[in-house]
């Protein structure tokens, strides 16, 4: 995490936007800026030097952290502790006098602030279609706490971001990064100057459509109405220079149109995904997040124990209708492949809407204890793993096969002692003899780890479907395994 503040003497819009600019090339997600009235800012600022460590621990690199107050005055950072390297990067500026005129911004733009400082205003560095989010602070723990859940929710979703990332580079298609980049700065900050965004926009399109002269030098003439109005010193030179570099990118891509088709569509499921990530923080609740991530931390053993339970049991509730569609589907039998029938569980899970499934996610230990595992599904929920799911095909009683999948699911994948779903596709000519041979041996089975409940058969609720449970306990944690079985046979 970067503690970073604003630079004195320039108009706060366009600070706004360069620092974006410059984050976001340094790969944060989110920009935090903190806002405090004088009479209490210094204090907070202190208080959450303190803490700064802790903080910066838990987000990682996804978040610029921004202090402001009313006043031509900021506070700076002596701690020893805290390497100037490493927060104060040369591409960001340190922390600088003279921020007032951030909050006079934020007033200008969102009235309602002026009653909810102290407060966190949120921004996406990726996404140029959504309002700031304006948390409301009650202590400096709010600030832990939101910190915590924004940087897990964010790392929660990462791995979908770096595929679609990775196909961009795969392609060659990064350097449209850099061009819509330009041309988006230029955009907003001719709507901050009144010219017509809409003409702007419409002959970007011509120019990327039919790369005329005489549309070039509109753009140019557009422009130089804008530096008029900031003035040459803070966007270029003579030349025109934040233009003229947009425009000489887009003259250097070879087969532009298709090539800048393809890089839309990947865009457009990245924004997807920052979207759907946006609308989980516009909706925060601090009381909530609270209550999700620390109190469960003051709660007992069997507290927590219960908590979890009452989680996993409409997770098996729900893995219940799931073999219930995936046993009547005549895409799926006896000879299906076990990948394929995970991904149609991964798929009906996340059509509830309820948590997020990750499939063969790298997760704690491969079963030769050298490289990361791959968990066959991973259940979370508000940045929090909820479920751990293995599946497996069985047409017998494979006992060197069950146990293999045993140690994976309970010891190398599940370091936090998180509930565990572990699924059989049986394909047996006998389904109820099947059943009784297989908790037969997972009676006597010796698992390696400590067993605080005894398994015990789960009430029946249809011919297709059988269930078990049973308590483990690792390094003093409870939790809930469930072994069921789906019999795909048909």
């Amino acid at each position: 995490m970067y503690l970073s503040n604003i630079i004195d003497g320039k108009p706060a819009e366009y600070i706004w936007d360069s620092q974006r600019v410059e984050a976001k090339k340094s790969d944060f997600i989110w920009r935090a800026y903190l806002l405090a009235y004088s009479d209490e800012s210094e204090q907070l600022y202190k208080n959450i030097m303190r803490k700064w460590n802790e903080l910066d621990a838990i987000s990682g690199s996804p978040l610029v952290f921004i202090f402001s107050n009313e006043k031509e005055s900021s506070y700076t950072c002596t701690e020893p502790e805290m390497q100037r390297e490493r927060f104060f990067p040369d591409i960001m500026h340190p922390i600088a006098e003279g921020n007032s005129f951030l909050i006079d911004m934020f007033k200008d733009l969102y009235p309602s602030i002026g009653t909810k400082i102290p407060c966190l205003v949120l921004d996406n560095l990726y996404s140029y279609d959504h309002d700031p989010i304006i948390i409301n602070l009650e202590n400096d723990s709010d600030i832990s706490t939101i910190i915590e859940y924004i940087s897990q929710c964010t790392l929660d979703h990462i791995k979908e971001v770096n595929d679609i990332i990775a196909s961009i580079k795969a392609e060659n298609l990064d350097i449209f990064d850099t061009y819509c980049d330009m041309k988006n700065r230029i955009i907003r900050i001719c709507h901050e100057t009144r010219v017509s965004v809409r003409e702007v926009e419409l002959l970007f399109r011509k120019y990327e459509d039919y790369g005329s002269e005489f549309v070039r030098s509109n753009l140019i003439e557009k422009w130089s109405s804008v530096r008029e109005y900031y003035g040459k010193e803070i966007y270029g030179d003579s030349s025109y220079g934040l233009m003229v570099r947009a425009l000489k990118i887009k003259d250097a891509i070879f087969d532009f149109q298709n090539r800048y088709q393809r890089y839309a569509q990947l865009k457009e499921q990245l924004d997807l995904l920052l979207t759907n990530l946006q609308n989980k923080f516009e909706s925060i609740d601090i009381k909530i997040v609270h209550s999700n991530r620390y109190v469960k931390n003051k709660m007992s053993s069997e507290e927590c124990l219960e908590a979890d339970i009452i989680t996993a049991e409409n997770i098996y509730d729900d893995l219940i209708q799931v073999g219930e569609l995936l046993v009547t589907n005549s895409n799926y039998d006896g000879n299906s492949n076990e990948n394929s029938i995970n991904d149609y569980i991964r798929d009906t899970l996340k059509s509830k809407g309820r948590y997020e499934v990750k499939d063969q996610t790298r997760h704690g230990k491969s079963i030769n204890g050298e490289d990361a595992g791959e968990v066959d599904l991973l259940l979370t929920k508000d940045g929090k793993e909820i479920a751990l799911f293995e599946g497996l095909n069985l047409d017998s009683v494979r006992k060197d096969y069950i146990d293999e999948h045993i140690k994976k699911a309970i010891v190398n994948y599940n370091a936090l002692g998180t509930a565990t779903f572990i699924v059989a596709y049986v394909n047996s000519r006998d389904y109820r003899s099947f059943w009784e041979r297989y908790t037969d041996y997972l009676k006597e089975y010796t698992f390696p780890l400590k067993v605080k409940e005894k398994i015990t058969v789960l009430e029946i609720r249809n011919a297709a479907i059988r269930g078990a449970k049973m308590i483990l306990s690792r390094d003093g944690y409870d939790f809930p395994v469930y072994f069921m079985t789906f019999n795909v046979r048909k």
